[in-house]
């Protein structure tokens, strides 16, 4: 399959130069360098993840997913199931186990066994010590895994090493003086220091990648304690990714490559068009 790079955007003084590499300790939102490839790929077979690099799989599902589409979720457990049950509206039960197919998936792959072999769990909450933390596998990784899902959107990371991920849309710039309180006083700086027209994308990136740092720690911490951290982050059409991993000593420098699912791999192939949600 061929790659290509994913242009940065553009800066002051930049002329669309490619993205650098991260230094240790860089704060999040520093973009690194990072391939794509195109819309349809569904993993069969993946080699292991080597090093600090990093795979993100994107998926963004369709707009009527709980009327028109009949979910393949003969691969999750039943408590995938009883968690989807759980959600009250009709597109929240759709987009989780869309999510969860779509790891299953990824992680089949690259483990080598069916998507409903693999054994998943959910970490304590880092808040409250409930059972809904972020999900993990229930065998000793490698390899990691990180997922995001939510708003069409299901954003899927894998490495050798401790990895989170976040997809973030930038919010009307109606709305920046509201929301930028869950900055720190330095980012909300440099937020301000952009110009009007690219603050809420910067927003955007800055928030990715505290999210995506915080579920790589899974404490909850934020940025604190990002030093050995990788943090890259990285735009695709309406939405900033952020993707971070823990260095390590033998490999410190990390790629990212991006690959574009195709929305038909978490349905039913046998369903009919216009088939019962589920």
């Amino acid at each position: 399959m061929t790659t290509r790079p994913v242009p940065a955007p553009p800066r002051p003084g930049a002329c669309g130069a490619a993205p650098r590499p991260v230094p240790p300790g860089s704060p999040p939102g520093t973009a690194t360098a990072a391939r794509t490839e195109g819309p349809g790929v569904w993993p069969a077979v993946l080699p292991a993840p080597r090093g600090n690099d990093a795979g993100l799989w994107l998926l963004r599902l369709p707009e009527a997913l709980p009327a028109r589409h009949a979910l393949d979720v003969s691969v999750l457990d039943a408590t995938e199931r009883r968690r989807a049950a759980s959600f009250v509206h009709a597109a929240d039960r759709a987009g989780y186990a869309a999510a969860h197919i779509a790891v299953r998936k990824v992680l089949g792959a690259c483990l080598g066994v069916a998507p409903a072999a693999v054994r998943l769990r959910r970490d304590p909450c880092p808040c409250c010590g409930g059972p809904h933390g972020r999900p993990t596998r229930l065998a000793d990784p490698p390899p990691y895994f990180s997922l995001a899902h939510g708003g069409g959107v299901v954003l899927i990371g894998v490495a050798r090493v401790p990895v989170g991920v976040a997809a973030e849309r930038p919010p009307a710039p109606s709305a920046l003086p509201a929301v930028s309180g869950v900055l720190s006083l330095a980012e909300r700086a440099e937020v301000s220091a952009a110009a009007p027209e690219r603050r809420a994308e910067v927003f955007a990136r800055l928030w990715a990648g505290r999210r995506a740092l915080r579920r790589a720690r899974g404490d909850g911490a934020g940025t604190h304690g990002a030093h050995g951290w990788q943090v890259t982050g990285l735009p695709v059409d309406d939405l900033w990714l952020a993707v971070a991993v823990r260095r390590t000593a033998d490999a410190p420098e990390g790629r990212v490559t991006l690959h574009h699912l195709d929305q038909r791999g978490v349905f039913t192939p046998a369903a009919p068009p216009g088939g019962s949600a589920w």
